[in-house]
Formats: structure tokens, C-alpha cells, sequence
């Protein structure tokens, strides 16, 4: 459990890994950190961290296998962007009406080209609002996908990685993020028989979906098929909708269907 006690422990570390301390610094800070097993501090600098602090933390992460605080912040991590305080474009045009104003007494802009400008501006207000918007919903963070990738690369044969993996398709605030991770599980072929075998046929649902592609529901339809009499049974009608649209047989899909009338 993080508290202010080993905040303050390790102080010097959480400058460096949230700020901008050269590589060997950050290195150094991130040793310190495993070396002492903090695994809470390493999550939450792991999501708030500059990308730096953030790429080593997930390097050093793997190497200890350490999951869960990748798969925290592959759910949670916000893109870090420097931000700018700027007057918005309807301040600007109504300061300099009012200093032309001052200084004319009144009477150097007509008002109905003061209310004009205005709505030009509050034009100009909301264009922008909505292209923040729609920044905020890419939001692609490169740490994000980072994490996902690394734990790709070692999650064969390795049931934390899996799960870890799984974690995020179920939890990730970010379809990118979601899909990218489920595209991983879904491509291993040893994964997908593994969960199915395990009965863990939601997360098999979750993965499929969060492909968004036909293809792998498809696949998944095909490997849950054999176990479809017990899905009928257990009345689980996501994993039996899947069936039913996906698989390749039409009397299979016909059964499927069929139980959900």
C-alpha cells in the first residue's frame, strides 16, 4: 500500500520519473523502485509518468514480471500533452473592442458589427471545443500501446501475461487500447483453446467483440462450438448469439438460434 511515508522514502525517484531527468537518472530511480519492491508507487508512476520514466518502468516490469501494474495502466494511462493557456477567439475579438472603445469613448464599432464578430467567435469556440473532443476520444498514448506490445511478446506460455492481457480487452477506457490487446490473445493459437478449456468462455465473448472483426468471432465461434449443449444448459445467450451469427455450419446456427427465441 502506497503512503506518505514511502512517498517521501523515495521522493528523489518520483521527480525523476514523473519530470524530466536524463535516461541514466530515470534508470537509476526505476532500479530503485523494483530493487524495493514497490509495486503500488511503480503503478501509479507507470500511469502518470512522463514517457521516459514510463518506457523504463515497463521494460524493468516485464523483466520482474510484475503484470498487474502494466495492466492498470494500460486501462487508466492518459496521453501526457503539454498544454498551452490561451484567450479563447471571443475574448480576444471583445478585448479589442473594448480598447478601441476606451480610447474612442464609444464610438469607433458599431453594435451590430460588435454582435457580428461575436458570433463568429462563439463559432470559432465551439469548433474548436469540438475537435478537442474528438483529440480526447483518440487520445492515442504510446505508452498504451507499448505495454500491450511487451506483454505480447511474453505471453506465450505464460498464464500472468495472459491474464494481464485479458484484464485489459475487459477493463481498457480506450477502444484502441482494447482491441489491440485482444487482437493479441486472439492471434496466439495456442490462447483461444486455453480459455475454452478453462470454461472461461466470457472472456472468449470479450475478446471476439473487441476485435470488431468478423473473422474473429468466427474463430471463436468455431472453437466454442463443441461446448455449445453446455452453454444451452448454462442459458449463456452472449456466448450463444455468437454461435449463432458466427459459426461456419448451419444447423449449429440453427441450434443456437433456436434456444434464443
Amino acid at each position: 500500500m502506497l503512503d506518505s511515508q514511502t512517498l517521501a522514502k523515495h521522493g528523489r525517484a518520483v521527480q525523476l520519473i514523473v519530470g524530466t531527468g536524463s535516461r541514466d537518472d530515470v534508470e537509476k530511480a526505476v532500479d530503485q523502485l523494483i530493487e524495493a519492491g514497490e509495486w503500488d508507487m511503480c503503478t501509479v508512476l507507470l500511469t502518470t509518468g512522463a514517457e521516459l520514466g514510463a518506457r523504463v518502468l515497463v521494460a524493468r516490469l516485464i523483466a520482474a514480471k510484475q503484470y498487474d501494474p502494466l495492466a492498470f495502466a494500460a486501462c487508466t494511462r492518459r496521453q501526457i500533452k503539454a498544454t498551452q493557456q490561451t484567450l479563447r477567439p471571443g475574448q480576444t475579438a471583445r478585448r479589442v473592442f473594448r480598447d478601441i472603445d476606451a480610447e474612442t469613448e464609444g464610438t469607433a464599432i458599431p453594435e451590430h458589427i460588435k454582435t457580428e464578430m461575436d458570433d463568429l467567435a462563439s463559432q470559432a469556440d465551439d469548433a474548436r471545443f469540438i475537435a478537442d473532443r474528438r483529440e480526447a476520444e483518440r487520445d492515442a498514448c504510446a505508452i498504451r500501446a507499448f505495454i500491450v506490445t511487451e506483454l505480447g511478446k511474453v505471453m506465450t506460455g505464460n498464464v500472468d501475461a495472459i491474464k494481464a492481457l485479458i484484464s485489459i480487452v475487459r477493463a481498457a477506457a480506450w477502444e484502441d487500447t482494447k482491441r489491440a490487446a485482444a487482437l493479441k490473445l486472439l492471434t496466439d493459437d495456442s490462447v483461444m483453446p486455453k480459455l475454452a478449456e478453462a470454461n472461461r468462455v466470457d472472456d472468449m465473448v470479450y475478446i471476439a467483440n473487441a476485435c470488431g472483426l468478423d473473422s474473429a468471432s468466427e474463430k471463436v465461434a468455431e472453437i466454442l462450438a463443441p461446448k455449445l449443449d453446455e452453454l444451452l444448459e448454462k442459458k449463456n445467450r452472449v456466448a450463444i448469439r455468437l454461435i449463432g451469427r458466427y459459426h461456419s455450419d448451419q444447423a449449429t446456427r440453427d441450434k443456437a438460434n433456436a434456444a434464443l427465441q
